[in-house]
């Protein structure tokens, strides 16, 4: 069963018994760096850590980090055979995907003629 883990306010984690406390923190500061490049004002982060066991390969680790900001939402998902991967991985398309938006929402502000 997943559980919470306290973290600073509007930052949530769910995470799996398998989890450590250095996955959580690891993915914290992921979430951090990658949001100190946002000019947005962040509402919420929610980041969920996985460790899956399979008995028939090994047990991958999945994360998906969820950041809703003032007008917009970004989701990143990612799996690798290791924890410390797989957050390194969620937290560069979140990076993309918060760069993307970003210039999109601008070339949309563009366009507009009056």
């Amino acid at each position: 069963m997943p559980r919470a883990v306290p973290v600073p306010p509007g930052m949530r984690f769910t995470t799996s018994k398998r989890v450590t406390p250095q996955d959580v923190d690891r993915a914290e500061e992921t979430v951090r760096r990658v949001l100190a490049r946002v000019p947005d004002r962040v509402l919420s982060v929610h980041v969920t850590l996985d460790r899956r066991t399979d008995p028939v390969g090994p047990s991958p680790a999945l994360v998906r980090m969820r950041v809703e900001l003032a007008g917009r939402c970004a989701d990143a998902q990612a799996a690798a055979p290791a924890m410390e991967r797989a957050v390194a991985l969620a937290g560069e398309r979140l990076r993309r995907r918060l760069e993307s938006t970003g210039r999109d929402r601008k070339g949309s502000r563009r366009r507009v003629s009056s």
